[in-house]
């Protein structure tokens, strides 16, 4: 396989390199595509989180303003003796369930959006359809390639080059070019016999 590849980019530099640049710029835009949905999701993240922060602030402020009533109301003494204090409390936890029912649902529209991006990215495709369809044509390409190296040779031709007595007259580096030319299924099989 790696012969054909040398032997194609000698034969057509330009058209590699044409496909080589246009592989390139896909591959470019698709990380910048998923940089960009990896800041999305972490910004949203980290604005979920803080929204829960939040609203449990909300929550602790909400349960000290309740006891503070409770400790003022646990007799009836105390209730008349801090009326104003207990009426000033009521509606400071009025308010103060206010703010935390806003701050929910700030929270979990947050959190919803989040959860729905999320979800949006995880369904996109990762590769672009024009790299999809450049690795099968590179693919489609280099399998005719492969099949048009061995058309002109036939199973005696094959046998014979890889027969003892053939073998035995090579040298190291021309048997290792007879192992490159034919693919692993052939050389397998042929030398099994």
């Amino acid at each position: 396989m790696r012969n054909i590849i040398k032997e194609y980019s000698k034969e057509n530099p330009k058209e590699r390199n044409n496909r080589a640049y246009f592989i390139k710029e896909a591959r470019k835009t698709a990380f910048e595509k998923n940089k960009k949905r990896k800041d999305i999701l972490e910004n949203l993240k980290t604005n979920t989180q803080t929204e829960k922060e939040k609203y449990n602030n909300e929550i602790k402020k909400l349960q000290k303003l309740q006891h503070q009533l409770d400790l003022l109301s646990d007799s009836n003494w105390n209730k008349i003796i801090h009326w104003y204090e207990r009426k000033k409390l009521s509606q400071d936890i009025a308010l103060q369930k206010h703010t935390t029912k806003n701050t929910k649902q700030s929270a979990t529209e947050i959190e919803n959006n989040y959860k729905k991006t999320q979800n949006y990215f995880s369904h996109q495709k990762t590769l672009p359809e024009e790299l999809k369809d450049i690795a099968q044509q590179v693919d489609k390409f280099y399998e005719k390639k492969k099949d048009e190296r061995m058309a002109d040779k036939t199973k005696e031709q094959i046998e014979k080059q890889f027969s003892e007595e053939y073998l035995s007259t090579l040298s190291v580096e021309d048997y290792k070019l007879l192992l490159e030319k034919y693919s692993n299924q052939i050389v397998a099989h042929v030398t099994r016999q």
